[in-house]
């Protein structure tokens, strides 16, 4: 059908960002370039911690997604000059990161939108601490309990108490 034919000519033509394609095998265009100033203003809003994020997770699936406890030491404790070795390796591998967190980001929003729209209210629970395998933790080690070589001093928990005499360990950082 010539019809279909010109559609998917006028489809191609356009400029695309980022092409995907899903499991049977079909291209689309996710991001266009005129979308691109969404994808800037999101990634700039969020720079203070995505980039910190985007390695992180770069990293894990470079090293096979040990702890980061378990990379090698000068990663591990986030020497610059290792940092700039890895975003340059890495670098295809943190923009999909930046990406999905984007996509997360539109969607949620569109969730948010039509929660309200159909008087839903949406409550969160959010965590109070996060867990020792994480890019805060990474990042930012100065802002928990945690030794030398990354390794908590001090965790999660609660007591026991008269149903469960045992004490309970979250594991997670203070």
């Amino acid at each position: 059908n010539e019809n279909i034919v010109d559609k998917i000519v006028e489809e191609f033509n356009k400029p695309c960002f980022l092409m995907t394609v899903d499991e049977n095998n079909n291209a689309r265009c996710s991001i266009r370039s005129n979308d691109l100033i969404n994808v800037y203003s999101v990634l700039k809003e969020n720079e203070d911690w995505l980039d910190d994020y985007a390695i992180f997770m770069s990293l894990k699936e470079h090293f096979g997604y040990k702890p980061w406890g378990e990379w090698p030491t000068d990663i591990r404790n986030h020497k610059e000059s290792a940092i700039k070795k890895y975003k340059k390796e890495l670098e295809k591998s943190m923009d999909l990161h930046r990406f999905l967190q984007f996509k997360f980001d539109e969607q949620f929003k569109k969730v948010k939108e039509y929660a309200k729209n159909n008087g839903i209210k949406l409550i969160g629970d959010v965590p109070i601490y996060v867990p020792q395998d994480s890019s805060d933790a990474w990042a930012n080690p100065e802002n928990f309990q945690l030794d030398k070589d990354g390794n908590p001093r001090a965790v999660s928990g609660v007591p026991g108490d008269p149903f469960n005499r045992k004490q309970l360990f979250y594991l997670h950082l203070l």
